[in-house]
């Protein structure tokens, strides 16, 4: 896993780091589980995106010049809607 990666899966709300010192939050490993899938779509069985889905997007993106790191974070972002 990569560096990224690894840092926003331990941004996330639910992730709890053992520690006998401090009382436990209200989290469980199956809580921070779900949150890890929920950032990527379709691997949920709920969700389902089609290879069209996927056309429409990076057809829109071939055709808009990016060129700031805001414009690809708006494109990279359309991954996870």
């Amino acid at each position: 896993m990569d560096y990224n990666t690894s840092e926003q899966w331990l941004s996330i709300s639910e992730y709890q780091p053992y520690n006998d010192s401090q009382p436990a939050l209200p989290y469980s490993y199956d809580d921070w589980k779900r949150a890890v899938i929920s950032l990527y779509p379709g691997a949920d069985a709920a969700t389902k995106y089609s290879m069209a889905d996927l056309d429409q997007i990076m057809g829109k993106a071939a055709r808009t010049d990016i060129k700031t790191i805001g414009q690809f974070a708006d494109y990279y972002r359309k991954f996870y809607q």
